[in-house]
C-alpha cells in the first residue's frame, strides 16, 4: 500500500472473501451462467453454509481489517455527500425545470424555445 494505489480501500469482509473463493468453482459448474444467476448462487450457497466455514471467513475478513487499521490509521469512512437524483420521483418535469432555472430566465427561455422548434420540424 505504499504506493498510493490502495489508499483508503478497505479490507473484504467475510462475504466478499466467501464469494471471491467459490466463485471460479461455480464458473467451471456453470460456464454460461449470467452474472445475477452467479450472484443468487453465491448467496445461496453463502447462506447455506456450515457455521464452522463461515466462522473461518469471518476470522479471516478480522484479521484483514486489524491489518488495514494499523496500515492505514488515518483512514475513516466518509459517507458519499453526492446527492442522488432518481428520475421516477419528478412528477411534474416542467416545474422541476422551471425549479431549476428559477434563477436564470434567459436559459430558460432558450430551452423553450428549442423545445418548440423541435417540435415545429416534426409537424
Amino acid at each position: 500500500m505504499d504506493n498510493g494505489v490502495n489508499k483508503g480501500r478497505k479490507p473484504p469482509n467475510a462475504y466478499i472473501l466467501y464469494c471471491n473463493s467459490i466463485r471460479e468453482e461455480i464458473k467451471k459448474e456453470n460456464p454460461d451462467i449470467s452474472t445475477n444467476e452467479m450472484m443468487k448462487l453465491l448467496s445461496d450457497r453463502y447462506k447455506n453454509e456450515s457455521p464452522e466455514v463461515l466462522n473461518k471467513f469471518k476470522e479471516i475478513a478480522a484479521k484483514k481489517q486489524e491489518e488495514f487499521a494499523q496500515q492505514c490509521p488515518e483512514y475513516s469512512y466518509k459517507k458519499s455527500t453526492k446527492k442522488k437524483v432518481f428520475h421516477s420521483s419528478i412528477t411534474d418535469p416542467v416545474n422541476a425545470l422551471n425549479d431549476s432555472f428559477k434563477n436564470n430566465a434567459f436559459t430558460l427561455q432558450c430551452l423553450s424555445n428549442q423545445a418548440i422548434s423541435k417540435t415545429e420540424k416534426k409537424e
